[in-house]
């Protein structure tokens, strides 16, 4: 009898993340299924020997990742549970094969631990190469139990849905799905286009800072980095400036984010191949990461029109099923009038209303905010320079190592150099031919799909895709949304003063191919009563009833997730 199959499921964490903040989404996927389901905190976890199982009901065992005391504060791992039991059931049971060689496929849950802290400035690059070796070290001590990886799920939050798209490109590279079927890609708030221009000189100092206080990390999220020019690109900047008067002796400049979003690249070809892509952001309220890098729009509708939006959203789940934009009219009053007018509205956290905490400590935090906020700003600072210096050297012990590992083979050649020329380019190129028949005929379809978005760029008649109507309307969904939640055109109206800066040309690049992918779905939540829709979206911190909101989300979620 040969080893038993085995449907992978990986969750990557966010910047400054634990895996503790997937852990509900973790049990929520292995009670779903029941005993065919196990949490694994891959080889760390077992190195430690905290193996614990819990029974009864059909539950899932659960490894080292869930405390059998306290989970995240307060709350215990029973409460939790009671509070799940509320929000899903056992589905049936999936199996694989058919007839009297029928087998229950057992789905194994690898929350990973490989990235964790300040481990996240690294760059998207390196905490994807570690996440990588953490699955491999997972499919090795599978294959040491009699079982092997038949499919493959990745889920990524926040920074993770970026670190997850970086994975999936390299397990390809490698050849990993020659033998592993790719099956569902998923991801919760995370900036796909990095982090959009900010409005006003708090947000754009807040974003010169970030990019340069958050290490190699921070320059991808701002697009501050580049060196994943591909061959193309520089060949077509030789050839723009061949008979030019004027040199531009710059080479062109591709970062990370852009780079993974190319047709072109194994990145994308990648992406590509899994069964389903789902996207789950925050609509409104993200301060995080803003509605339009986590939904992959150009501009945001819920702050160009506000009340003149009207939206429709599903009965179990605070999920977006129709957003409309009413017909507006200019505003014609005179500027007196209009001042007359004007009602000043604070900011949240000099509202106290609007905090998070009960009488009177929401009026003493806001009191004490002169001296409280400066303090608290001036040590934020210094703890990001503390950790982006460290994450530095770590980088360039990393860097160094990785030549050392073969001077021969890498003689002359930098890492970032190395990567681009064999998992950017060639590795997208030369695996086409050798992986169309792999998983069935819907790959066919997948690779021209992939063709005819890649002479799409080429072709300079045609027009711009429009993001929002592509959005999910590619997809069969089972759950209510089958189209776009937005009706009407995204576009600003001619002549309208728009109350949000442009997207940056690469950040419009990355939208526009993004949107193109096959199968692509987007789900937008809506959480329109809370400060920071962020954490509550995943349910970060259970023991926290506002992060708890966001439950009906994970339920939606694990309920429409493909086996």
């Amino acid at each position: 009898m040969g080893s038993s199959p085995v449907h992978l499921v990986v969750l990557c964490h966010g910047l400054w993340g634990e895996p503790k903040h997937l852990e509900v989404l973790a049990m929520m996927l292995a009670r779903s299924y029941g005993s065919l389901a196990s949490i694994s905190d891959g080889v760390e976890g077992r190195a430690k020997g905290e193996q614990s199982k819990d029974g009864g009901n059909g539950a899932a065992s659960i490894k080292s990742g869930v405390s059998g005391n306290s989970l995240q504060g307060t709350l215990t791992q029973e409460q939790l549970e009671t509070i799940l039991d509320e929000y899903l059931t056992t589905r049936e049971r999936k199996s694989t094969g058919t007839g009297a060689a029928e087998q229950e496929e057992e789905v194994v849950i690898l929350n990973s631990q490989t990235n964790k802290g300040s481990h996240t400035y690294d760059g998207i690059d390196w905490l994807g190469e570690r996440t990588v070796q953490e699955i491999y070290s997972e499919e090795k001590w599978l294959e040491s139990q009699d079982k092997h990886v038949a499919k493959l799920s990745i889920i990524g939050y926040s920074l993770g849905g970026l670190v997850a798209r970086y994975v999936v490109a390299l397990l390809d590279a490698k050849g990993f799905f020659d033998k592993v079927q790719p099956r569902h890609f998923a991801s919760f708030a995370s900036p796909h286009c990095g982090v959009p221009p900010a409005n006003g000189s708090f947000g754009r100092l807040a974003n010169f800072i970030g990019g340069r206080l958050l290490s190699r990390t921070g320059e991808q999220l701002y697009l501050l980095d580049s060196g994943w020019e591909s061959t193309k690109d520089i060949e077509e900047h030789k050839a723009a400036q061949h008979g030019a008067k004027k040199k531009d002796k710059k080479r062109p400049k591709v970062g990370l984010i852009e780079a993974m979003s190319r047709p072109d690249s194994s990145f994308y070809r990648a992406l590509a191949k899994f069964k389903r892509i789902t996207l789950y952001a925050n609509a409104v309220n993200d301060l995080t990461v803003p509605f339009r890098s986590g939904c992959l729009e150009e501009w945001d509708p819920f702050i160009e029109y506000k009340e003149a939006v009207q939206v429709s959203q599903l009965d179990d789940a605070p999920l977006l099923t129709n957003v409309a934009l009413a017909d507006t009219k200019v505003d014609e009053r005179s500027m007196w009038a209009r001042l007359a007018a004007w009602k000043p509205s604070l900011p949240f956290f000099l509202n106290p209303r609007r905090l998070p905490f009960r009488f009177p400590f929401n009026y003493i935090i806001v009191i004490a905010l002169p001296i409280t906020l400066p303090t608290f700003l001036l040590l934020l600072i210094f703890r990001f320079a503390r950790e982006s210096g460290k994450s530095r050297k770590r980088i360039l012990e990393l860097d160094s190592g990785w030549r050392d590992e073969d001077e021969e083979e890498r003689a002359g050649t930098g890492r970032i150099d190395r990567l681009v020329r064999n998992v950017v380019m060639s590795v997208g190129e030369d695996r086409v031919d050798e992986q169309r028949d792999i998983f069935g005929s819907s790959d066919d379809a997948d690779e021209e799909a992939v063709k005819q978005v890649t002479a799409s760029r080429t072709n300079s008649d045609r027009s711009r895709v429009d993001s929002t109507v592509i959005a999910t309307a590619k997809a069969a969904d089972r759950t209510g949304l089958t189209k776009s939640p937005l009706e009407k055109p995204t576009a600003i109206e001619e002549g309208r003063k728009s109350k949000q800066p442009a997207l940056h040309e690469a950040q419009k690049r990355i939208v526009h191919n993004l949107n193109s992918l096959p199968r692509l779905e987007k789900r937008w939540a809506y959480f329109n009563d809370v400060i920071n829709s962020h954490a509550v979206i995943i349910c970060r911190t259970p023991a926290m009833e506002l992060h708890r909101k966001g439950l009906p989300i994970l339920r939606h979620f694990v309920s429409d997730f493909d086996m």
